[in-house]
């Protein structure tokens, strides 16, 4: 009876310890797929700083471009008006 106890908490011990062992290794897995998504959000943050780098460096030439445009036709009427006053 004595052996068949001892052979039952071996056994249970056996499974408890792999149990362990399994949740252990599933535990390592979720770490390291969490610090993919980590190192893959990062990267997507650094992406996304860098597009709006690019887009606002755009906007500012494109403002910059229209305020010349808008100078240019600002002369050139203040050109013409002088050219009519001349006369």
């Amino acid at each position: 009876m004595y052996l068949i106890m001892l052979n039952r908490k071996l056994i249970f011990e056996i499974l408890f310890f792999r149990k362990i062992e399994e949740l252990e290794a599933k535990l390592e897995y979720e770490r390291l797929k969490r610090e993919k998504l980590e190192s893959e959000l990062d990267e997507c943050r650094n992406e996304i700083a860098r597009l709006i780098i690019t887009l606002r460096s755009f906007e500012d030439k494109k403002l910059h471009s229209r305020v010349r445009f808008q100078n240019k036709e600002e002369k050139k009427f203040q050109n013409s008006l002088l050219a009519t006053t001349v006369k």
